[in-house]
């Protein structure tokens, strides 16, 4: 049976852990956010992207009626532009994710310091539960010896 210090403490300690699992799932939304908003931004850019070149080889036919020189000059440039706009958004992408990375570690890091000092907290109350039995335990049996002794002397 348990003190009600002890029932505290476990109580307290399960506060604890429920906190730390909710820390856990916060990250997990705030990774998964950070992830759809980098994947829309994403498909964003290549929408645009993918616009702009429509554009420019539209622009390239027009001018092919003129002078197929200059539509193949035209192609290697929307290509290169091409290439150079996929380039930027990978790169802002790559970004992105190594700033959301830094911000998870970041909320991980925080939660494990926190949970850091209820961990310990929950070692040091088993630890005091543990002796509290031993001590109960070691009680019950010297009071065994007394009434034992008593029943002798009857």
């Amino acid at each position: 049976m348990s003190t009600p210090q002890q029932q505290e403490q476990a109580q307290a300690t399960k506060q604890a852990i429920a906190k730390q699992r909710e820390a856990a799932r916060e990250i997990r939304k705030i990774t998964r956010e950070e992830i759809a908003k980098q994947k829309a931004a994403f498909l964003e850019a290549v929408r645009a992207s993918k616009e702009a070149i429509a554009q420019q080889i539209e622009l390239a036919r027009q001018e092919s009626e003129t002078n197929k020189n200059t539509v193949e000059e035209t192609a290697t440039a929307v290509q290169n532009e091409e290439a150079r706009e996929t380039r930027e958004a990978e790169e802002a992408i790559s970004r992105t994710q190594a700033q959301t990375l830094r911000e998870v570690e970041r909320l991980k890091s925080e939660v494990m310091r926190k949970t850091e000092g209820v961990s310990q907290a929950a070692v040091i109350v088993q630890s005091e539960m543990a002796e509290a039995i031993r001590l109960t335990h070691k009680d019950m049996e010297q009071a065994m010896e007394t009434i034992r002794a008593e029943l002798g002397k009857i």
